[in-house]
């Protein structure tokens, strides 16, 4: 029987350009994985309706020992590489997975290379008994290792063979992986193109080609869906009304994507020696970005940020539509296991912000910096950083609006050299204070420094000794009581992303769209036919 004919075989797309445009995750932050995540798969799948980790990727199994060291993986066999013009794809077994996890956490990783390192990545760490079965040996308990090697984060299968055939050069510029589509060519600024898998082992994609536009202006990705450029764009909430008055639809991410919050990093006020991790005993030298009389290392200075904030009008202006959930404690929400009663939102109370910081010794107020980036899945961004800069305004702060690119910002975070707040979003996933981003370095964290507090550390280094989840849950909620009492972020909502789409094209999209935009599980994707 003839295959049915699509109205379009390419699948479209307008999103904000990732931090980095590139073609493999070890070469990224996690959050510009998105566009990628259909050309691989990782050993775990996370459900996209339900969070749940699941064995529908790479793992058929896992198990961990007593002790919290030794995670064994069963491997599904049948499952092959991409082939290329030159290269012929070979199945993928466990001598992949090894090198995926070196890869991750080697020198030339950007993509948090020390939560992987930190944990034990020489040959003695892995026991490969057979194709299909391999056992990691940590240095250490890792609780959240099922999530280090999860669709969640970066660590997408790659294949050993095609490494040693081109090296990682050769891998960089044309990839291969397991995914249901397959890498065409990357355009920087512009485009990455994929084709679908004819005969992929999990699910063969509706649409033939998938192309992803990396368009950094609101107005010009809705133009692009408008003029039928493209058949899905991320738009700021603001300007659905007027593409839902012209018949587009919107599609809902099946899962809050990402929370939006703003950070108050702090640093160390002197040179410190690193406590745990595989830099110990090293010094980490004063940040460049510190400053003695920095007014948000004052707790007052920050429960005035918190109240000044009219969380309700934000919600109102931008949110209306639903799709959001108020944010009480940074990372868990109210849905998670972690959450907790006591952390509801902060709230509202001008008059209280201005006799803080009158106490705090700034009746007339101070000015800083706010650093906001145009962000995949949520473009409204840079408007919200607005919308606070006026409350914070209203209380005699002078808040200096500081666009940039969000990879910047990332990279000066990285760098220890970010004054200011920033306003952000992170990407939704349990136990996340565990995650080692936030932390220090002195702490053991994985080199991106946001928080340089020593009584913080002391608690992050405890939880760092937990073997079982349960013991994670409980010290996690300890670490989260301190960041809550010490209000040290602005914390916004838990959001669930939106996008438009021409139903002329697209019958459905269902997809937990995290943090990425429009660009996952597209294989799930429901075409219409002429």
């Amino acid at each position: 029987m003839p295959e049915r004919e699509l109205v379009s075989p390419r699948l479209k797309i307008a999103t904000v350009p990732p931090g980095h445009q590139v073609t493999v995750m070890w070469k990224t932050f996690q959050s510009s994985t998105g566009p990628l995540k259909s050309m691989y798969e990782h050993l775990v799948y996370q459900d996209r309706f339900t969070d749940n980790w699941t064995n529908e990727q790479l793992a058929t199994d896992w198990t961990v020992s007593e002790d919290g060291k030794g995670w064994a993986f069963d491997l599904r066999e049948g499952v092959y590489f991409h082939t290329t013009d030159d290269w012929e794809g070979t199945e993928f077994t466990a001598k992949d997975a090894v090198l995926t996890i070196q890869t991750m956490g080697g020198e030339t990783s950007i993509s948090s290379p020390a939560l992987f390192s930190v944990l034990g990545i020489e040959d003695k760490n892995f026991d490969t008994p057979d194709d299909y079965k391999f056992t990691w040996n940590l240095d250490r308990p890792e609780p959240l290792l099922v999530r280090h090697v999860s669709e969640q984060w970066t660590a997408a299968i790659i294949s050993k063979d095609y490494w040693d055939a081109v090296g990682e050069e050769g891998y960089l510029e044309h990839p291969v992986g397991t995914g249901p589509f397959q890498f065409l060519e990357l355009v920087i600024n512009e485009y990455i193109l994929q084709e679908r898998v004819e005969d992929h082992w999990r699910k063969v994609p509706e649409f033939h080609e998938l192309q992803i536009h990396y368009v950094p202006e609101e107005a010009t990705r809705l133009a692009m869906l408008l003029n039928g450029d493209v058949h899905i764009a991320a738009a700021p909430r603001t300007l659905h009304p007027q593409a839902i008055e012209r018949g587009y639809a919107v599609a809902t991410s099946t899962l809050p994507g990402f929370h939006m919050f703003a950070f108050l990093g702090l640093y160390y006020d002197e040179p410190k020696e690193v406590r745990i991790g595989p830099r110990a005993g090293e010094i980490e030298p004063l940040a460049p970005g510190f400053s003695a009389d920095d007014p948000l290392r004052d707790l007052k200075v920050r429960k005035a940020l918190n109240l000044a904030v009219n969380r309700d009008a934000i919600q109102q202006a931008y949110y209306a539509q639903g799709g959001v959930i108020p944010e009480g404690m940074w990372a868990i929400a109210p849905y998670m296991p972690e959450f907790k009663d006591d952390w509801q939102p902060y709230p509202y109370s001008p008059d209280e912000a201005r006799q803080l910081l009158a106490e705090a010794g700034y009746p007339d107020g101070f000015t800083f910096d706010l650093h906001v980036a145009k962000m995949s899945g949520t473009p409204e961004a840079p408007e919200i950083a607005e919308v606070l800069a006026a409350d914070w305004k209203a209380i005699g702060l002078d808040p200096q609006i500081k666009d940039q690119d969000f990879g910047n910002i990332l990279g000066r975070v990285r760098d220890r050299d970010l004054q200011g707040v920033w306003v952000v979003r992170y990407s939704m996933g349990h136990f996340a204070i565990a995650a080692c981003f936030p932390m220090s370095n002195v702490a053991g964290g994985c080199g991106s420094s946001q928080w340089e507090i020593e009584e913080l550390d002391d608690i992050y280094i405890y939880m760092k000794e937990a073997v079982a989840p349960p013991d994670l849950l409980e010290r996690t909620r300890e670490m989260a009581d301190w960041v809550y009492n010490n209000y040290l972020v602005v914390p916004l909502f838990y959001i669930f992303p939106q996008v438009l789409i021409d139903p002329k094209v697209v019958a459905e999209y269902q997809a937990n769209h995290l943090h990425y935009g429009p660009v996952r599980h597209h294989e799930y994707t429901k075409a219409v036919y002429k």
